[in-house]
């Protein structure tokens, strides 16, 4: 459960603008998204690129389909990047300068990545203790103690960590209070959830499916991708750049190994590297003094930029207005459920195991039961529940649950179910208890 920054946010625009909160935090996604390209060219100055090529490097993140289709999306993926990026380059910035200022600004906006998401902030995080170690070792002569390692490691190191840390115990501990969460959704309930087992980290056919399906939505397509990072790298001077930038991408991938496999979201935390290292092999060519390699160099960046428009505009765009029929059929038991309970009433939710679409679009607190709970732990749920002021005005029984007998027998003892759903389509069936409209 991440620090809710992107949320809290959004919640302020909503409440002072009087705005729709769907189009409040798609627009909120989206200016994070373009407020990254500063950081972005930040950083790119720091590793000595020429200013009329850094808009090369912007122009492969704006046209990557990852990237535009997940920034307007309404998560907190462009929230997380930006101020990792600002992180990394207030670092930068740091070192040529050593102002204060920029020094706690860096911590500042570490922390801030790092509670807003640290699957995202771990790659940086990582980036950053190279880039401090790198930093005192080419400064032999002339080093500072305080000033070039130790004021760097616990300001942009130590403390954006330990904040995480503590932030992620007490999500933990919050967690422990809610009798269907606890032992299930901890971090320690969830830890091969979010890294993955050794079969999986080694995992051929796993690595191959995720590779193929990363490179593609980065670039447009995973034979332009290879020839980018495989092939043409051995042409150009900046080999070292390119290496260290696909190899943090892949470490990234190695320690969160089974959220990348299973999201083809999570990318948006990491697919940055990978193009910056596009970025360096194509200025690399541009800047050949052979004219035969800086026309390579242009028409591989038109051919990378023409494929991620193709996928965009064939794939990715056409997803943005439509709606599956899974997404229409809960909209249309959101929409039940909104007119036949009052605004305080609580619903059930069982066999819609992670799809939050009824609470959400229903606008009603729900109470969502896994496939994993037991009955004792429900019992404790539903006991909890009954001493509060919130009464149950619905029931939902998704997928397999539709079909439980005993289950629906003992609901109805306990809350006087309507003999017939109110609403059914091939997904779930919705009833009525006593206590709604």
């Amino acid at each position: 459960m991440e620090f809710p920054l992107y949320q809290g946010i959004v919640a302020i625009l909503v409440k002072l603008f009087q705005t729709p909160i769907d189009q409040t935090g798609r627009f909120v996604s989206a200016f994070f998204f373009y407020l990254s390209l500063i950081p972005i060219y930040v950083i790119l100055s720091y590793l000595q690129v020429a200013r009329a090529f850094r808009w090369l490097f912007l122009s492969l993140f704006l046209a990557s389909p990852l990237y535009l289709f997940w920034a307007r999306t309404f998560m907190i993926e462009s929230t997380a990047l930006f101020f990792s990026l600002a992180y990394l380059a207030c670092i930068a910035v740091y070192f040529r300068y050593k102002s204060p200022i920029i020094a706690l600004l860096a911590c500042l906006c570490g922390i801030a990545a790092s509670l807003t998401k640290v699957t995202t902030m771990a790659g940086f995080l990582i980036l950053a203790s190279v880039w401090i170690g790198a930093n005192w070792f080419k400064k032999e002569s002339s080093r500072n103690l305080a000033r070039d390692l130790l004021i760097p490691v616990v300001l942009f190191i130590v403390i954006p960590f330990l904040l995480a840390k503590i932030w992620v115990n007490f999500a933990d501990a919050q967690k422990l209070l809610n009798p269907m969460a606890a032992d299930f959704i901890t971090s320690k309930a969830l830890r091969d959830w979010n890294f993955g087992t050794i079969a999986q980290k080694l995992s051929w056919s796993g690595w191959s499916n995720y590779l193929n399906m990363t490179l593609n939505d980065v670039f447009g397509g995973t034979i332009v991708s290879l020839i980018v990072l495989l092939i043409l790298p051995f042409f150009t001077r900046r080999k070292l750049f390119i290496l260290a930038s696909t190899s943090l991408f892949i470490v990234t991938v190695a320690i969160f190994t089974n959220l990348h496999f299973v999201h083809n979201y999570y990318p948006y935390a990491n697919a940055l590297f990978l193009l910056v290292a596009a970025g360096f092999v194509l200025v690399g060519l541009i800047e050949k003094n052979q004219q035969i390699l800086r026309y390579a160099g242009w028409l591989t960046l038109t051919l990378v930029l023409l494929s991620q428009f193709h996928l965009y505009r064939d794939y990715w765009y056409p997803q943005i207005n439509h709606r599956n029929e899974l997404e229409i059929n809960y909209l249309e038991i959101a929409e039940r459920v909104r007119n036949r309970t009052s605004t305080n009433g609580v619903i059930l939710i069982y066999g819609s195991d992670w799809n939050p679409l009824i609470p959400y679009y229903s606008q009603r607190r729900s109470l969502m039961f896994n496939g994993q709970s037991n009955n004792q732990r429900e019992e404790n749920a539903l006991d909890q529940l009954s001493k509060t002021n919130y009464k149950i005005e619905g029931i939902i029984f998704c997928n397999e649950t539709r079909y439980e007998r005993e289950q629906k027998k003992d609901l109805n003892s306990l809350y006087n179910l309507k003999d017939k759903p109110i609403f059914s389509n091939k997904h779930c069936d919705v009833y009525t208890t006593r206590h709604s409209k």
